[in-house]
């Protein structure tokens, strides 16, 4: 026989000791791994029993704490401090009575420990009733003690049944502890032969290769002299280079093909947006126009219509006050509320009128202290009102219709007296900052609220019971369209300061010319007395 033969001989007879043993060892492992699953489903219904019995002990410790709390509560009643109808009581009875029956869940298999909780339980309620129905006291004392002697059996049986069970989880987690490490053992022993068993197989082939190539070598080699099985090797290290080629070609498109999405999106995303924010823009324009096209009809139908009585009401209330110059002192006040309530119908038309048409100003150099004075002139200030003025020296000029900027001051003013019904501090600054002349009405009312603050220069938008809304945003548009600014700022439950503010003009360089007469007052800067003070 030649070597070749004895070699392959010896092969052949080594796999098949090999797969014997193999055999022999999947056979033992089977039968391991049986027993041990029996053994783990032990160990599973020895936890969920131990769980039970864990359950079962913390409710009868629960049971033993109400129950203290409860003869505590006894002595309290027993000692005048409690009474026995008192709800904590039967709160702690209700509670206890909750946990036996849980209990009582928790023990369903085991008939003689779930005697024995319902005598305690029963003993319990004996004692609990008598309590709260104010029994005697040696009964509630009887029923007491052989209560606590009925449950501290219940406790000691508990505590044994659950020892019982944790020794035997014990002995199950030895036996499979055991089983555990003789089947590492055994595997580690397959897995040490089943290595070997590869090695000599790989060794084999490796040697068959180097054989080859020393049979190139040398010039001897031959087909079919040296029995070769494939280049697993050099197979397999190819496949795994094509492979990562493709799949690093693939991911290098797959991000450019994601950059190139998330770049689409993101400009689409830019795009929906800014058409939303256009849309709901002229959707707002759109109605706001629809607004003022309804209020404009609205307001040149009604305003010719209410002017003519008013003028014959007002006409008739000055006849009659002259006629009545020393008249009845009530028939007076109301010919004067009569004529204030004509003049504010008349402001409200006006509103109307002047927020519906766009009214160019007739813009001239003008100062901005002259139009303060005359915009108080034009306005009543209560008596209740301490009213204080400070304008700055000389001359603010600006270049603005003044009578327009008037009517802006009268309104302020008068939203300034409409903030203080019961009295308050009204003040009126003009300034100088920046390039810009401007006047600042302060008053002492309630503010503001912040919710309705973004609101305050929309039409048709008040917090008065009277007014419809008008007076601010006609102001606004008023200053805007003279080439200033308007704003607020408001502290709820302190007041509220207005601010309007234009463009210096040249005309400063007359200053002094029909400035008004200052003098010093409390507040510093410089004050005019006015004859509105009240």
């Amino acid at each position: 026989m030649s070597e070749r033969a004895k070699k392959r001989r010896l092969s052949r007879i080594g796999t098949r000791l090999f797969i014997g043993f193999s055999l022999i060892y999947g056979v033992f492992l089977f039968a391991s791994g049986v027993e041990f699953l029996l053994r783990r489903n032990m160990v599973e219904s020895y936890g969920h029993q131990q769980m039970g019995a864990e359950r079962l002990m913390s409710l009868l410790n629960e049971i033993d704490l109400l129950a203290v709390e409860l003869q505590r509560m006894e002595e309290d009643v027993r000692g005048g401090v409690r009474r026995s109808d008192d709800p904590m009581i039967a709160k702690i009875v209700q509670s206890i009575g909750e946990r036996f029956q849980s209990a009582g869940q928790s023990i369903e298999a085991d008939a003689e420990a779930k005697a024995r909780l319902a005598r305690s339980r029963e003993l319990f309620g004996q004692w609990s009733q008598g309590l709260i129905r104010s029994a005697n006291w040696d009964t509630i004392r009887k029923n007491r003690e052989a209560f606590w002697a009925s449950f501290e059996q219940v406790l000691k049986q508990a505590a044994a049944r659950r020892q019982s069970q944790w020794l035997g989880i014990q002995r199950l987690s030895l036996y499979t502890d055991r089983v555990m490490m003789i089947m590492a053992l055994s595997s580690l022993i397959l897995i040490m032969l089943l290595g070997m068993h590869i090695t000599r197989s790989l060794q084999r082939r490796i040697e068959a290769l180097h054989g080859v190539v020393e049979a190139l070598e040398a010039g001897t080699y031959k087909p079919g002299s040296v029995e070769l099985h494939g280049d697993e090797f050099d197979v397999v290290s190819m496949a795994f280079d094509r492979m990562a080629r493709t799949l690093s070609d693939r991911q290098q498109q797959l991000d450019r093909a994601i950059a190139q999405l998330e770049e689409v999106n993101n400009h689409l995303e830019s795009l929906v947006e800014e058409r939303t924010r256009k849309l709901l823009a002229a959707q707002e324009e759109l109605r706001r126009k629809e607004r003022l096209s309804m209020l404009g009809t609205l307001a040149g139908s009604i305003g010719h219509e209410l002017r003519n009585p008013l003028t014959v009401i007002a006409a008739s209330a000055y006849f009659l006050a002259n006629r009545l110059n020393n008249g009845d002192a009530k028939i007076q006040r109301h010919l004067k509320m009569i004529t204030h309530q004509i003049t504010a119908s008349n402001r409200i038309i006006s509103n109307l009128l002047d927020f519906t048409r766009d009214k160019q100003p007739q813009r001239e150099p003008s100062d901005l202290n002259r139009l303060v004075r005359e915009a108080l002139d034009r306005s009543s200030i209560p008596r209740n009102v301490r009213f204080s003025l400070a304008l700055e020296s000389g001359s603010l000029g600006v270049h603005v219709d003044p009578e327009q900027i008037i009517q802006v001051l009268v309104n302020l003013i008068s939203n300034a007296v409409q903030a203080m019904p019961r009295g308050g501090d009204l003040r009126i600054e003009t300034f100088t900052k920046d390039g810009s002349r401007g006047v600042a009405v302060i008053d002492s009312g309630q503010g503001i609220r912040p919710e309705d603050a973004p609101k305050i220069f929309q039409p048709l938008f008040t917090t008065k019971q009277k007014g419809i809304g008008l007076g601010l945003a006609v102001s606004k548009k008023i200053v805007e369209s003279n080439g200033g600014r308007i704003w607020f700022e408001s502290t709820p439950g302190q007041g509220t300061r207005f601010f309007v503010e234009f463009v210096a003009h040249p005309s400063d360089s007359q200053r002094g010319e029909g400035a008004p007469s200052m003098e010093a007052n409390s507040d510093g800067g410089t004050a005019i007395s006015s004859p509105h003070c009240g």
